[in-house]
């Protein structure tokens, strides 16, 4: 009886075996989505600091009741246009026929790059959170932009694997 085992690819690798290379490539980008993710908690707690004594920032003349609700509409449209922005580049460097071949450094940058950018849009977006917080005079507002923030930056984490995954052509970007 033949046994073959169907987790192994053409080249003999496993199919979710990320290559280490890309992991080690990834490295200073993950570090760099560390940091926004920091700040992303940072300016959080910038939005109950600022708003915990009462009202906001003394001495801001009265706003209407619209300017936090359109830096909130702001906000989500940034978390949500920040996907858009992370595979816009990874679109763009793989070939649209499959018969053509997969440039993996290419593919590599431009999965950093993307990500690069969406953390940054995700961090604006938070950052709007504590516009919110000091227009509103409610921390609760600001903090759920910046969650919301946080959550997108962790789902949209940067992984070997799925690196892996776009050069062999298993997933879409």
């Amino acid at each position: 009886m033949i046994s073959v085992d169907v987790d192994l690819d053409l080249s003999g690798r496993r199919r979710d075996d990320p290559v280490p290379g890309y992991a080690l490539r990834l490295r200073p980008t993950v570090r760099i989505c560390s940091f926004q993710l920091g700040t992303v908690v940072l300016f959080a707690v910038l939005c109950w600091a600022v708003t915990r004594q009462g009202g906001g920032i003394p001495g801001l003349p009265a706003l209407p009741a619209a300017v936090p609700l359109v830096l909130s509409l702001l906000g989500a449209a940034l978390i949500l246009l920040s996907s858009r922005f992370r595979s816009t580049p990874v679109r763009r460097v793989i070939p649209r026929s499959p018969a053509l071949p997969v440039n993996a450094d290419a593919v590599l940058a431009a999965y950093k790059r993307g990500t690069l950018l969406s953390f940054a849009i995700l961090e604006f977006a938070a950052l709007f959170g504590i516009g919110v917080a000091v227009t509103s005079g409610f921390a609760t507002y600001g903090i759920v932009l910046c969650i919301a923030s946080a959550l997108a930056m962790l789902t949209r984490w940067p992984r070997a694997s799925e690196v892996d995954r776009l050069v062999r052509g298993r997933a879409t970007p």
